[in-house]
Order: C-alpha cells, then structure tokens, then sequence
C-alpha cells in the first residue's frame, strides 16, 4: 500500500510536490494557481465545462469565457464556487406568533419588582458590579445591593397613622392627638430617608398615642352621657336647640353701681352664616353625589376631595361635638356648644371659596358676589361693635342702650334701676 500511494505514477497535488522538494532541501517554486487543482479533478482535464474555481469565469464551450463575464448567482468570497447560492436567497419569513414563546421563553423576575431588559449576563459572565463586602453588623437602616436588601428579607413599609393622629386629635384628645401627630410625621420623614428602623420606632408611638386618645375620648363621653345633676334647673340653662339660633345667653357679671356687665353672647351674623353654610354644603355635596353616580362630575376630582375633606373636618366636627348633648341628661348652658361652633365657623370661607369658582361662571355674577361679601364683613364689624360693651363690660351702657341691644325677647340683659 505505501508503495503503490509513493509511486511515481500516484496522483498528487502540487501542495504535496512542494512539501517533499521542500524536505529534500530543494529550493521551492511558487505555486501557480492552476497547480491547485488536483490532477484526477474533472476540471483539470478540461472536461467540466463549469466555472473557474479561482476567477469564477464561465469555460463552457459556447464562448461565455471569451466575454470575461462572471456568474454572480454561483461565486462565492474571493471568486470560490459555492453550491449553496445558486439561485435567489428565499424571502424573509416572520416568526409564528403562536410559536414566540416557544422561541423566546417569558422573562423570569429574581425578586419582586424586577423589570425585564435587553440583555442580562448569563451565569458563567462577569457582572459589571461587583457586590461590596458589608460586615455583619445590626445597622439602624436597610442596605440594598444591586435591588436586593442585604438582610434576608425585605422589611414592609411602617403605617404613619397621620389620618388617625388628625382625628382623635380634633374628636378625642388634643394634646396626645397632637403628640401622635408629630409621631407620624417623623415616621413619614424616615421613610422617606430610607431609615425604617426609626420609622418602625416612631410609628409604634403614633399608634399607641392614638389608641390612648381613643379610649380617653370614649371615657369621657361615655362620663358625659351618664353624668346627672340633681338640680336640673338653672336661671341661664338652656337646651341644645336653641344654641344653634342662639336664643340664650349667660350673664357672667354686672358692675355693682351701673349698667357694665359681661354676657357670654355671640355674633349673631357670624352664627347665622355658619348656620347657612352648613346647610349650602349638605345641599351641594348631595347634589355632587348623586351627579356622581350618574357619571356627571361638575368639579375637578381634586376639589371633589378638598370639598369631601372639609365635610369630614368641620361637618364631622360639629357632629361629634353637638350631637351627644341630645342624649345628656344634666343641666347644659350655651358654652356646651363652643367647641361645635369653632368648627362650624370654619365654613363660611370654604363655602364662599367654592361658590366663587365653581358655581359662579360669568364675571358680572362674581363682581356682584364679591360686593355681597364685602357687604357680609361690614354688618359682621357694625355688629361686633355694637355688643362690645357686653363683651368687655365698657364702656357703660344706659338702660335705654341696653334695652335696643336686646334683639331677642329670650336675652336675658341686666338693667339697674336706680
């Protein structure tokens, strides 16, 4: 076998011929194109009558290689013949859709929150973050690398309790409702900064302050409501309707040679519009309401909340603080209806505020509306004037004065006679 492969007469290439003149120790040749081709190849012999395996030229006999034309169609890189293009490449041909996903698999998140990307690193690639050495330590905050807490699990979010600090603040307390307050305030600020190990501390206070508040405020109601006094009758007692059109009043003090005394009396005007606005705001909020449920919204949905937001505070506050004295068996007087009246007071502006922008729509009617205003605050002054003199008992006050003070029959006004 090796005899008959190493005979002179063996096919061999010129490749071959070059490497064993170059054991030899001969000077090699240059190796020409044409001595490439191996010698028992159809295309040496002349018999292929196909393409130029170098130049790409087309040998056939009917003269296409006289012309120097070249087949594009059947020519590969640097002229070499490739069978794989002979023809046109097929059209692009998009993926199935029902098949996607079976081609490019859903992305699965490492942890909550995770949002896909282009391009993750796989296992065995280098990130390009390397993680930090964190010391085994108990830190006041949370550490996060890469997304990830450096603790074993992620810590929730702590309640504030701000919504309940402001309530038990005006219905309960105010003095623990004010300390719970700056509780959840200092909880909201560290969250904030990311510190949930104070805000943890912080919020644990809110709600224990506010779950005092509560109870306290419990107690104390459920002390009024089944509190008796043996003497039901009193010269300036009164009941709980006729605080709200301000039929009574109480004398306090009367000066023991004239006319000066002090009454617990109010503004009449500033009592009759909160009355007013109370009843514009119940009016309109059901009108919103029920415009609402029919998918008719009037106002903006952030003044449907700043409006919704006053009910709660100041109608809810006249509530809590009128309403239980209806159920109060004990002598009551018209300071009982003080801490309601603050909040009714608090309408008014808000009232006038909302009618002003979004009700009055043409500027003629929001001039006229501002001259009634303007109107409203002069008869507020003219009346506060006029019953000064009982309000800081002077100056002193004739008989004749005080008698034209006395708009309501039920006033009780203290006159000497000498």
């Amino acid at each position: 076998m090796h005899s008959m492969d190493s005979g002179p007469n063996s096919p061999r290439t010129a490749v071959e011929r070059q490497d064993s003149i170059g054991a030899t120790g001969a000077t090699p040749q240059p190796v020409s194109e044409e001595s490439l081709i191996p010698e028992t190849s159809p295309c040496s012999t002349g018999v292929c009558g196909g393409t130029d395996p170098i130049l790409g030229l087309n040998s056939h006999p009917n003269g296409a290689a006289e012309s120097g034309q070249q087949n594009p169609s059947t020519t590969g890189v640097h002229g070499i013949h490739n069978p794989g293009f002979v023809d046109e490449p097929p059209p692009y041909t998009p993926p199935d859709p029902k098949t996607v996903h079976l081609l490019y698999p859903p992305f699965q998140p490492l942890f909550p929150g995770q949002e896909p990307v282009v391009c993750q690193p796989g296992p065995t690639e280098p990130v390009f973050y390397q993680q930090q050495f964190i010391p085994s330590a108990n830190y006041p905050y949370t550490i996060y690398m890469n997304g990830h807490p450096a603790g074993p699990e992620s810590r929730s979010v702590p309640k504030d309790y701000l919504v309940e600090s402001v309530l038990v603040m005006v219905f309960c307390c105010l003095m623990t409702g004010v300390v719970a307050l700056v509780y959840s305030h200092e909880t909201r600020t560290a969250i904030s900064r990311g510190d949930f190990a104070q805000a943890e501390r912080a919020s644990l206070k809110a709600r224990s302050l506010v779950l005092f508040s509560l109870l306290f405020g419990v107690f104390i109601s459920w002390k009024m409501l089944t509190l008796k006094n043996e003497d039901s009758e009193h010269k300036y007692s009164s009941s709980p309707l006729e605080w709200i059109t301000m039929d009574t009043n109480i004398a306090y003090w009367l000066h023991p040679t004239s006319n000066a005394q002090i009454h617990l009396i109010g503004n009449i005007v500033i009592w009759s519009s909160a009355n007013v606005s109370l009843c514009v705001y119940a009016a309109l909020f059901l009108w919103y309401l029920l415009r609402r449920r029919r998918r008719m919204k009037d106002i903006p949905e952030d003044s449907w909340s700043q409006w919704v937001l006053v009910g709660a505070v100041c109608v809810g506050g006249w509530a809590v603080n009128y309403l239980p004295f209806f159920m109060m068996e004990k002598t009551l007087f018209l300071y009982h209806y003080l801490p309601a009246l603050t909040f009714e007071i608090l309408l008014p502006p808000v009232v006038l505020q909302h009618v002003h922008d979004h009700i009055l729509r043409f500027p003629a009617h929001r001039h006229a509306f501002s001259a009634l205003i303007l109107a409203w605050l002069s008869s507020v002054y003219l009346v506060y004037r006029s019953f000064s003199p009982l309000t800081y008992g002077q100056p002193t006050l004739s008989a004749a004065e005080l008698g034209s003070l006395r708009w309501k029959d039920t006033w009780d006004i203290l006159v000497r006679k000498r």
